[in-house]
């Protein structure tokens, strides 16, 4: 009697499985593929706190914690609990992993939102600074030369012009990166400050008493939307009017008068009350405002070049 012959059992689900795996495995690789900066540079990844602002887990002087990246701070700051270091002097410490940056000047502080250090433009304004928020994992960029302005213009990005009030060797004070910001036909300066949080307030503007009279007077229809609360940077709390502007856009231009690089829906504003901002902005008397962490989400990618004095959105 002839024996029969047993063929081999292809289990389909043996085969499908490991190749399944395989393309999760590389999908997710690729989600997390090596930052290309725009500038080239050295990179650390950023997580974004509840509110958008960009954060950095880094270590210095061999202790290990968060560090807000905030362009709108003139100054770099340590919590002295975490440090151990007795507060209001300034000290210079070693031992920093932030990307081509071994060590920095820092105030020391007894009190700080969250109990995070800050990395301010006293730091930041020694390179050229790139800030991703794209589709996958945000990171920051250093680098420690320009950025050549015809690669970015290649690349689809609209200069903002900063001279006169952001550079590496600029003296103005405060040393801030600056966007020009018109609506309807008034224009000011906001200054760029990626430590106001305003993922939970819909990505505000935050502007100054005499702007919003700027504003009225130009005849720009602004309607009461809420009562908010917002906090210097000592933790004092005031109130601030929140106003939307119906119908309204708001443009960013390349300069004071200056060509308009994008355009976009007018978000509500934020007319933040005498006292109500930290640092020599001269809030009182001066038009102006301050445009927060969502706009580096809108944007996908910022540069700010001390160098060259400039900074870079896409345009649109």
């Amino acid at each position: 009697m002839r024996a029969q012959r047993r063929h081999p059992v292809v289990r389909l689900d043996r085969l499908v499985a490991p190749l399944l795996a395989m393309t999760i495995a590389a999908l997710a690789a690729s989600a997390r593929a090596d930052p290309q900066p725009v500038c080239g540079g050295l990179t650390v990844p950023l997580h974004l706190d509840q509110s958008g602002s960009p954060i950095a887990h880094l270590a210095l002087a061999g202790k290990e914690g968060d560090f807000l990246i905030d362009t709108g701070s003139t100054m770099s700051i340590v919590d002295a609990d975490a440090f151990g270091i007795l507060p209001h002097q300034r000290v210079t410490l070693k031992g920093f992993s932030l990307p081509t940056v071994a060590e920095g000047s820092f105030q020391v502080w007894d009190w700080l939102a969250h109990d995070r250090s800050i990395i301010g433009t006293d730091i930041l304004r020694t390179r050229t600074v790139e800030i991703h928020y794209g589709p996958s994992e945000p990171y920051l960029a250093l680098s420690e030369g320009s950025c050549a302005a015809a690669a970015l213009e290649g690349a689809g990005f609209a200069r903002i012009d900063q001279k006169g009030f952001y550079g590496a060797e600029s003296r103005r004070k405060p040393n801030l990166p600056v966007v020009f910001v018109r609506i309807g036909r008034v224009t000011a300066l906001f200054y760029l400050d990626t430590g106001r949080g305003d993922f939970t307030d819909g990505g505000l503007l935050a502007i100054s008493e005499p702007y919003h009279d700027l504003l009225a007077k130009d005849g720009v229809a602004m309607d009461h939307v809420r009562t908010s609360h917002v906090s210097d940077c000592r933790g004092e709390d005031s109130e601030a009017e929140v106003v939307r502007t119906p119908g309204g856009r708001m443009a960013i231009l390349s300069r004071v008068g200056g060509a308009e690089v994008a355009s976009y829906d007018a978000p509500p504003l934020m007319v933040l009350p005498e006292g109500a901002v930290c640092g020599n902005r001269n809030a009182p008397t001066q038009p102006f405002g301050l445009i927060g962490a969502s706009f580096l989400r809108k944007w996908g990618t910022v540069i700010i070049d001390p160098f060259a004095q400039a900074l870079w959105i896409k345009a649109g």
